[in-house]
């Protein structure tokens, strides 16, 4: 008599993709503000056989069973990192991804005492030849405010502060943490740039943006 035995090899699930729903499924690596959404889903690939399992660890250990990950408000203790993912079929086949999701911190200083330092540098990398750094923050309007300490040089007749990917942004300008508003050439006190003239060199300027 004989006997036969039928040998079925399965192929492994390939080209297992995390995509960021929130940027058209690109499988790219990615950066968001800290309080904004994640959303990431799984790709199956080709040559798996449904249904699927997916399995997700994120960057501080928690895992995820579900086809796509929402986070509401991403924290960059927690969210900030390499994701990895684990696709398993029906056959028990797997295939594997991983994504790394960039979580930049809301900053911190959120109060006169804390301002960013931007001034005397003669930089000529940067925007203007006093600043010491072009500053990029993340946050709107209701989800960040920002100092900034300013000390006016030698020769500055003219001073003007303006922000850019704010929408409703506000720039006031004060004479010192506690100090007077400065009105800006046109008057104003409270709208998105302020043109000042004639500081007095050595005045140390905080500058508040929100």
């Amino acid at each position: 008599s004989t006997a036969s035995v039928l040998l079925t090899v399965h192929i492994n699930p390939t080209n297992v993709e995390i995509q960021n729903v929130n940027n058209a499924n690109s499988p790219a690596d990615f950066t968001v503000c800290e309080q904004d959404q994640i959303n990431i889903t799984a790709n199956e690939g080709v040559n798996g056989t449904a249904p699927y399992t997916y399995d997700w660890e994120a960057p501080n250990g928690a895992t995820f069973t579900t086809e796509t990950v929402t986070i509401a408000s991403a924290n960059p203790a927690l969210h900030d990192g390499v994701w990895n993912l684990t696709v398993t079929d029906v056959n028990g086949c797997t295939g594997t991804d991983d994504i790394t999701i960039t979580v930049t911190a809301n900053p911190s200083n959120d109060d006169c005492g804390n301002s960013i330092v931007v001034n005397s540098a003669g930089n000529p990398n940067l925007s203007n030849e006093w600043a010491t750094e072009d500053l990029t923050v993340c946050g709107t309007q209701s989800e960040a405010s920002v100092w900034y300490e300013y000390t006016v040089g030698n020769d500055e007749d003219n001073i003007i502060i303006s922000t850019t990917g704010l929408t409703n942004s506000v720039v006031q300008v004060y004479d010192g943490c506690g100090g007077t508003l400065i009105a800006d050439a046109d008057g104003n006190t409270c709208d998105g740039s302020a043109d000042l003239e004639c500081i007095p060199e050595g005045t140390v300027l905080q500058i508040f943006v929100s």
